[in-house]
């Protein structure tokens, strides 16, 4: 048995003895899974393999990332450049998202230990349970019905774009975890679909959403993220309070007695550890946004997880291409070779719809382990990355010891988009920043470096004409979920 294990997705060394026993409230048989039963910035071409040194929010502190901290890589053999990124042009006002290097850089093992996680052991094992059934079947993997076809215009059409535009701006979406505000009297920014929203956790510690829109002239109250006692606009000096109310106009008495001057309140709900919110006031978010997944999140204790970094940058692809890489492991092996193919496995995946949302399951390559171990002693999380996709526009994934999001909203054009990217740790740890820096780095570097570029030319082949659909297999059922789903979605957007 190997004692290091090596992290996909977020990578890096950890003892393999050190880990967490986390609970999955939702169980499906193993194998054949009928989808249809389950679920009912301005820069453009140039801009790849670039980082928007100025958007990189780290809890209330702002920091810059120019590239990755070198690290002891004496026991890691070398894998080839990336010469892709080096070939691409770099602009005035940004820097390479981890430039082409001769070796990713790994992390050194550490001690690690997360709190007191609650545990469905029995669901931990049956989910184990359908993953060693697929290892013995020979590359098999849960698989949706049949495979399903997606129009090239989904990711071309400005009509679709703007439907997509609408969608974004009034379905409740998960803006964060509660991490972002992470004490009473703190703020942070950010955008659904086309509406600027600012969040605040005020005095009492309520969780609130606005519109970041000043009443007076429009301007933006608030930008990045941190503490104050008021936001104050930066064109008139109005203030308002954490919870949306005015507190001050300068020269009042130009004013008269003016009605409700208070920012435009939106519906806003903290649940599960989770931030949702929609940038329209009359919409209503559910009880239970996460539409039975909440169960399955509970014993994360996604609440004590601070946010750590968070960086935004713009891409020439399309919004959903974003999202779509993370939706299989069908192209583990060939895209990510030299980097997670010897991490995680291509097949081995399980696949779990909650009504619009889904679960992956990943699989590492340490799961063989098992087959030494007896079946009392198998860990879950141990062998395994969990990726849940949130709709609309939400990629959760849970490592062994930190939660990434991704999140991924139009830019200008169908071509374009734009890319938050964050870690969240838990409180409680004593493990040193310079350890989730790395991970944060990684992460970046082999998502930019590798999907995104494919990504770039996967638009540029949409705009050519080459095809009317693009095809997701049986094998890739969460992808087909999320798209369909989303199709939906965007349907009875337009009909508002």
């Amino acid at each position: 048995m190997t004692t290091r294990l090596l992290r996909a997705f977020g990578i890096s060394y950890l003892p393999n003895r050190l880990h967490p026993n986390l609970a999955f409230a939702r169980v499906s048989v193993l194998g054949h899974v009928d989808e249809e039963t389950i679920g009912t910035g301005s820069h453009t071409e140039n801009s790849i393999g670039l980082i928007n040194k100025s958007t990189i929010c780290s809890g209330l502190r702002r920091n810059l990332i120019d590239g990755p901290a070198t690290s002891d890589r004496s026991e890691m053999n070398k894998v080839p450049p990336q010469p892709a990124i080096a070939r691409l042009p770099f602009s005035s006002g940004f820097a390479p998202a981890l430039a082409c290097q001769e070796t990713l850089h790994f992390l050194t093992p550490l001690t690690w230990h997360v709190g007191n996680l609650l545990m469905d052991r029995d669901t931990e094992l049956a989910l184990l349970d359908r993953i060693q059934a697929h290892r013995k079947a020979g590359r098999g993997t849960d698989t949706a019905s049949s495979a399903w076809q997606q129009h090239v215009s989904a990711y071309i059409s400005p009509d679709r774009l703007n439907a997509e535009r609408k969608l974004l701006t009034y379905v409740p979406t998960v803006v964060g975890l509660s991490g972002l505000l992470p004490d009473a009297g703190t703020y942070a920014t950010t955008m659904l679909g086309d509406a600027p929203i600012v969040l605040t956790r005020n005095q009492d510690g309520k969780f609130a959403a606005m519109l970041n829109v000043c009443r007076h002239r429009g301007a933006e109250v608030a930008t990045g993220c941190g503490s104050a006692a008021l936001l104050s606009c930066p064109y008139h000096g109005w203030t308002y309070r954490l919870d949306g109310s005015l507190a001050a106009r300068r020269r009042p008495e130009h004013f008269g007695e003016l009605e409700e001057n208070g920012l435009v309140q939106l519906p806003a709900l903290e649940q599960d550890g989770l931030l949702w919110v929609s940038g329209t006031p009359d919409t209503e978010i559910p009880a239970q946004p996460l539409q039975g997944a909440q169960a399955d999140l509970a014993g994360f204790d996604l609440g004590g997880h601070r946010l750590f970094t968070s960086t935004t940058f713009t891409r020439p692809i399309n919004w959903k291409l974003v999202i779509d890489t993370f939706l299989e492991v069908y192209h583990v092996p060939v895209l990510h070779e030299q980097t997670l193919g010897g991490l995680i496995y291509g097949d081995y995946s399980l696949f779990d719809g909650y009504n619009e949302h889904g679960r992956m399951i990943v699989t590492r390559t340490s799961i063989g382990d098992l087959d030494d171990q007896a079946r009392d002693d198998w860990q879950f999380l141990q062998h395994s990355t969990i990726v849940w996709a949130l709709q609309p526009s939400t990629i959760l994934i849970y490592q062994q010891d930190h939660a990434q999001l991704y999140q991924a909203r139009p830019g200008a054009h169908a071509g374009e988009s734009i890319i938050t990217v964050s870690i969240y740790v838990p409180q409680e740890t004593t493990i040193d920043d310079s350890h989730w820096q790395k991970n944060f780095d990684l992460l970046v570097q082999v998502t930019d470096t590798e999907d995104f570029v494919t990504c770039a030319g996967i638009q540029r082949g949409f705009a050519s004409g080459a095809q009317d659909v693009v095809t997701f297999g049986a094998n890739e059922p969460l992808l087909a979920h999320y798209e369909r789903n989303l199709n939906r979605l965007v349907e009875n957007a337009s009909e508002r």
